[in-house]
């Protein structure tokens, strides 16, 4: 508090020449008794009870001898000579915090005083100093450089998890200490200031904690992965490319994968850069920086990180192969017979599928089959409906092109119709259909995508007919591209 303020306030317009008088002691000396001092004074502040919220703490007292001592926390002291019946002087309490006693007693000079006192309590809640440096959960290293602030000057005391590790004398308001935590295990410790005294010898003030982490041993990589075992660097948009990915523990400034000869040099290196924690990847191609496919064989990657304090983690190597191989285009064609490709009869009550190893078959095709609508009745609905199912398998192969399928047939001898070839995409709709005529011949469908009607290795279809008509297919042809590596 300024003597300006001090002046407006009752009796204390001599507080000036009051405290140019005072004695102060650091630490509070056994009170000398004295015969002729009696009595205590009175304490007129702070009140009893009172909160104190700055420092340093106003405290007067009324008497009727020559000098007051005032002593708080039983270790701060000062005598105080009096004027006109009152002794008031200011009091750091900085180094305090809570409970807190203050004394009075009444003096016949600075060093003798009476034994009688006057007391009262006060609790002193003073602001706490404030960590500015670190932040929360910060990665620090072996040292950390730990800054605070605080409004009351003093000085300073420092703690790692508890223990103190140095004071700073003659804090003004911000203040910085580097602290070793050379000897501290790694993972998380607590950092906490104190707000002490300014001769650093009363330390009861209040404290302000943070949490670090510490990590001397550089980013550390888990999870390391491809997404493909070989890659096929050749431009035929065939897994030409693979995708290295890990994770890692804490921010990484310079990030970067290397790829060398599995025992041999380092053949690419991809830079990253700057990485948050979680998952990093990155792609590559099977080549080097310059655009030549590395030669085939086996390779290993590994990331590589360094961390906000300089310090390099790596990451365990993992093996990707590289093959010169590529896609080459071949065709394929297969015939099966209806019989042997038969997978299934949807006919509905009224008609039926039937093998034309019979006498009566328009056509020697023992291995065929006639789709027969209304052969037993002529009711309503999908009841005229003969239709069959077929299957066939292909070659296994990386990559597929198109196809084209093909039926032989011709209407049956009684009530020759036509009928319809049906395929069947790999998610179970229809494709694409054809109208298969009734004079004996090739009809089918052709430049279908493979891929939208393969399931499980195989392509499906299917043959049928209605409104009475009779219809016998003896074979189906199947035609396809695919590509294999070579």
């Amino acid at each position: 508090m300024s003597l300006s303020v001090l002046s407006g306030l009752p009796r204390l317009h001599r507080i000036a020449a009051v405290v140019a008088t005072a004695t102060v002691a650091a630490v509070m000396a056994p009170v000398p008794a004295v015969a002729g001092v009696v009595g205590s004074p009175t304490i007129t502040a702070p009140a009893d009870g009172a909160t104190v919220v700055s420092s340093p703490m106003l405290v007067s007292a009324d008497t009727t001898t020559a000098y007051v001592r005032f002593v708080v926390a039983g270790q701060i002291e000062q005598t105080v000579a009096a004027s006109g019946g009152s002794a008031i002087t200011e009091i750091p309490v900085h180094g305090l915090s809570g409970p807190t006693s203050v004394e009075a007693y009444n003096c016949d000079s600075l060093v003798s005083c009476g034994v009688e006192v006057a007391s009262i309590e006060v609790s002193v809640q003073l602001k706490p100093p404030t960590i500015t440096n670190p932040s929360r959960n910060d990665v620090v290293g072996n040292s950390v450089t730990v800054s605070a602030k605080t409004i009351w000057g003093g000085a300073l005391r420092f703690f790692v998890d508890g223990d103190p590790v140095g004071k700073v004398m003659g804090v003004t308001q911000r203040i910085s200490k580097d602290i070793s935590l050379k000897d501290r295990k790694e993972g998380q410790h607590t950092l906490s200031v104190q707000q002490c005294s300014s001769d650093g010898v009363i330390c009861d003030g209040g404290t302000d904690t943070v949490q670090v982490i510490k990590d001397t041993r550089g980013p550390k990589w888990s999870d390391v992965s491809t997404s493909l075992g070989t890659v096929f660097p050749a431009k035929d948009h065939y897994k030409d490319s693979t995708r290295l990915s890990a994770r890692v523990g804490e921010k990484s400034l310079e990030t970067k994968v290397e790829i060398r000869k599995a025992g041999g040099p380092v053949v690419r290196t991809l830079k990253l850069g700057r990485v948050g924690k979680g998952r990093v990847a990155v792609n590559w191609n099977g080549r080097r920086s310059s655009g030549d496919i590395v030669p085939s064989g086996k390779y290993t990657f590994r990331f590589i990180g360094t961390d906000v304090h300089g310090i390099v983690g790596k990451s365990n190597e993992k093996v990707v192969k590289v093959s010169d191989k590529k896609l080459v285009k071949k065709t394929a064609t297969k015939v099966v017979s209806a019989v042997g490709s038969f997978a299934g009869n949807g006919s509905g009550e009224c008609s039926d599928l039937f093998h034309l190893d019979y006498d009566r078959a328009r056509f020697n095709w023992p291995k065929g089959v006639g789709y027969y609508s209304n052969v037993y009745c002529r009711k309503g609905g999908d009841t005229d409906v003969a239709v069959g199912v077929h299957v066939s398998g292909i070659v296994k192969a990386p990559r597929y092109g198109s196809f084209s399928l093909q039926a032989y047939g011709a209407g049956a001898y009684r009530h020759a119709g036509p009928a319809a070839l049906l395929t069947i995409k790999g998610n179970n709709g229809l494709g694409a259909t054809k109208k298969l005529g009734t004079s004996p011949g090739w009809y089918g469908v052709k430049g279908l995508g493979i891929d939208k009607y393969l399931k499980k290795g195989r392509l499906r279809w299917a043959v049928g007919t209605s409104n009475g008509n009779w219809y016998d297919v003896k074979e189906f042809r199947i035609a396809y591209t695919y590509f294999v590596l070579r």
